[in-house]
């Protein structure tokens, strides 16, 4: 038997309405209200989703803002190991520019070690020639001494 709202029956056949068209009436909205108590139902469900979803958002907001604040942590160390990093790289520019001058310091007494180098072997030279002139003269004067002699 179809569920049919009895007020509304009752209404209708106190109306004057036949007792087809009452019952079908009252029928209909039964039917439509059964829908309308389905859908509440439904939003009900619908909105302890929301509910539960909300309550989701709001545990992803907390874990952000957790890892916004590592993230803000992390970044001080960031800047912390920057700062170091260049004044590390302050110290390592000062100590290659002490190196380069000690280099150049360096090639600069080796240019004098090959100057006085070149000048000893001038002087060497000389020498040899001089050296082989007086032997040369002394074995001419030698020669001439002994055939006159």
């Amino acid at each position: 038997m179809p569920v049919m709202l009895a007020k509304t029956y009752a209404a209708l056949k106190a109306a004057g309405a036949p007792e087809e068209a009452a019952q079908a009436a009252a029928e209909e909205l039964a039917d439509y209200e059964a829908r309308i108590a389905a859908a509440d139902h439904r939003l009900v469900a619908i909105d302890g989703r929301f509910v539960a979803v909300e309550g989701r958002l709001a545990a992803i907001d907390d874990r952000l803002a957790t890892v916004e604040g590592r993230l803000a942590a992390v970044d001080g160390r960031l800047v912390a190991v920057e700062g170091h990093l260049a004044a590390i790289d302050g110290r390592l520019t000062g100590f290659i520019g002490e190196v380069n001058a000690r280099f150049a310091d360096v090639a600069a007494r080796f240019a004098d070690v090959n100057a006085r180098f070149a000048d000893v072997a001038s002087r060497f030279t000389l020498l040899t020639w001089g050296v082989g002139i007086n032997l040369a003269l002394t074995i001419a004067i030698l020669g001439v001494l002994l055939r006159h002699g």
